[in-house]
């Protein structure tokens, strides 16, 4: 129909450009002016039909002022759409029609592959769509040599998040590097060569599952076993419908799974209704699988899919190479018993020296202090550190006093080891304390966030006490950034302090802690301080106070260039002050 279409439509316009052409030079020679594959009978092929359109149309669509072929007038663009549409699955064919003209060009550019080559699909019609382009044989080349993601949200109404391997061909599966599955529902009984199909994924090393559904932990075990070259999975809000049938491999064996390419496990839960996600039956089977792939170096647990502490070291212990360990949140009492982790295991072997592998990175990630001062009790006996270690905490309440003194504690135990720390405390605490790096010489990057009252006073110690606890040379990068808030949680009275160094709150002496030999030596913006004063906007004078006496104390190393100082007061971009102002 297209082509008679396309026959139709232009042979008219065709003899009338050729009478005025013949008229104006005398002429007679319509029928050279006309297309010969324009006929009723061409034999010939619809992207060389197409060929010629593209030079008609550009003789038509020229005008007498030189202008491009911006948009042919002699044809509608609803049929230029109904044209396209009649070769979206002909990608060479809708090549050509680009070339026609820029009105074309613009309809066909939808129907090409992403430059990114991610692909994204919601809905069964848009993946049966796709599956049909890259079947066929010519489509191909323009796919390119490799398809970086393909992530598929499972429609509940009509579902095909379990047979998508099935309607693409092998060639597209072995150019999978990313695949993520969302809502996807694993309990049909025909799996099977769902199952065979994923093992032509050769090159994926990167899957996600998200809020999807098994029968029981061996159907997830055999996805995660098919994909050979798989490096990293998350499962975020995974749910099953049988408990786990066996206890864990003890810990005196190897692990029962050989992946000899798997390094990275992340277990997370996105929602905040935890009684139907993180639950026993869920939670076993998730931490029953886990320590049956005994190449594990990365973890990243979400901490309310144990029931406590010891639950969450017996769990750690089964993993020998790991080295990098990301915790959040909280525990959840009702994950199940703790003796799952705990059935035939001799005593020897929960030695942590001949069990675990130092660890580099601890990160504590949102977690209430009480939970983080667990977690930091571990080092030493359950995690050991490298001598290069890195350190995160991000709390979400207000540590207490003895929690504060126990992370003082802790970090004076990291020693020289620790090389990188970063502190988050958003939420303030009872004593406006800041952590004590003195210890840690061997500390080359510095972080931290607090919380404090709108007082310069408040203000000014604190920096102090972050600035005067740096007593190594090694330091090369510091970043402080501190949130002016309303606090309303009452203080303790309590006389503990995470600093050693007396508080000294005059200019002079802050002037003579940034002036010490430790920050001799930096150069460029080694410093950035960041203060937020969003919920003082409203006190015109204090905002101004509090930035002049920032100016102020900071003088030195806005002399040397060294300091990149910001202000966020309101909505829009922060104020930068980079050296000292002129007036």
């Amino acid at each position: 129909m297209a082509r008679e279409m396309l026959i139709r439509l232009f042979p008219g316009t065709a003899r009338r450009r050729a009478r005025d052409k013949t008229r104006r030079s005398g002429r007679k020679n319509e029928a050279q002016e006309l297309p010969p594959t324009m006929t009723a009978h061409s034999p010939t092929s619809i992207p060389s039909m197409l060929k010629t359109v593209q030079g008609w149309v550009c003789k038509l669509t020229r005008h007498r002022d030189d202008q491009s072929d911006t948009y042919c007038p002699h044809l509608p663009f609803d049929l230029v759409e109904l044209v396209i549409e009649f070769f979206r699955f002909d990608l060479p064919a809708l090549a050509t029609c680009s070339l026609v003209c820029r009105a074309w060009y613009g309809a066909t550019l939808r129907h090409f592959p992403h430059r990114d080559r991610t692909y994204k699909f919601h809905q069964k019609s848009a993946f049966n769509t796709f599956a049909r382009l890259v079947t066929s044989q010519k489509n191909r080349p323009y796919f390119g040599s490799a398809f970086h993601a393909l992530i598929i949200v499972d429609d509940p109404m009509d579902r095909f998040g379990h047979v998508w391997t099935l309607r693409l061909p092998e060639s597209f599966l072995a150019k999978l590097l990313y695949l993520e599955l969302e809502a996807v529902d694993w309990r049909s009984t025909r799996l099977q060569p769902c199952f065979q199909r994923l093992s032509y994924c050769t090159n994926v090393e990167r899957l996600g599952l998200t809020d999807c559904r098994f029968r029981n932990v061996s159907l997830l075990r055999t996805i995660i076993n098919s994909l050979r070259g798989l490096k990293r999975i998350s499962l975020r809000n995974i749910t099953f419908d049988t408990p786990p049938t066996s206890s864990p491999p003890s810990l005196s064996t190897s692990s029962t799974i050989t992946h000899g390419r798997l390094q990275e496990i992340r277990l997370r839960s996105t929602v905040d209704g935890l009684t139907d996600i993180v639950g026993p039956v869920h939670s076993q089977n998730l931490l029953n699988l886990c320590p049956r792939y005994s190449t594990i170096t990365s973890l990243e647990l979400d901490l309310r899919y144990f029931s406590s502490i010891l639950h969450l070291e017996h769990f750690i212990l089964y993993f020998h190479q790991l080295s990098v360990l990301n915790l959040g949140y909280m525990f959840n009492s009702d994950s199940g018993p703790e003796r799952e982790f705990d059935t035939g295991t001799p005593p020897a072997y929960l030695h942590p020296r001949r069990h675990s592998k130092s660890v580099s990175h601890l990160v504590l990630d949102y977690m209430p202090a009480g939970c983080a001062t667990q977690v930091l009790q571990l080092v030493g006996r359950s995690i050991l550190m490298t001598t290069d270690a890195w350190l995160s905490i991000s709390l979400a309440d207000r540590p207490s006093a003895d929690e504060l003194r126990i992370f003082a504690c802790s970090l004076q135990q990291f020693n020289t080891h620790l090389k990188y720390l970063d502190w988050k405390n958003l939420q303030g605490n009872d004593l406006d304390a800041v952590p004590c790096t003195a210890h840690n010489t061997s500390l080359t990057w510095l972080e931290v966030s607090l919380c404090l009252a709108p007082s310069r006073y408040i203000l000014h110690r604190s920096l102090l006490h972050v600035l005067s606890n740096i007593t190594n040379e090694h330091l090369r990068r510091i970043a402080i950034g501190v949130k002016l808030s309303h606090l309303t949680a009452p203080r303790s009275r309590s006389g503990c302090s995470l600093t050693t160094v007396d508080t000294r709150v005059s200019t002079s002496a802050f002037h003579d802690v940034l002036s010490r030999s430790v920050f001799k030596s930096w150069q460029g913006f080694s410093a950035l301080i960041v203060i937020n004063m969003k919920e003082l906007r409203d006190n015109d004078a204090q905002v101004s106070a509090i930035k002049l006496h920032m100016v102020d104390l900071f003088r030195p190393w806005l002399d040397r260039d060294i300091l990149d100082l910001e202000f966020y007061i309101g909505p829009d971009a922060p104020e930068i002050i980079t050296h000292t102002p002129t007036s």
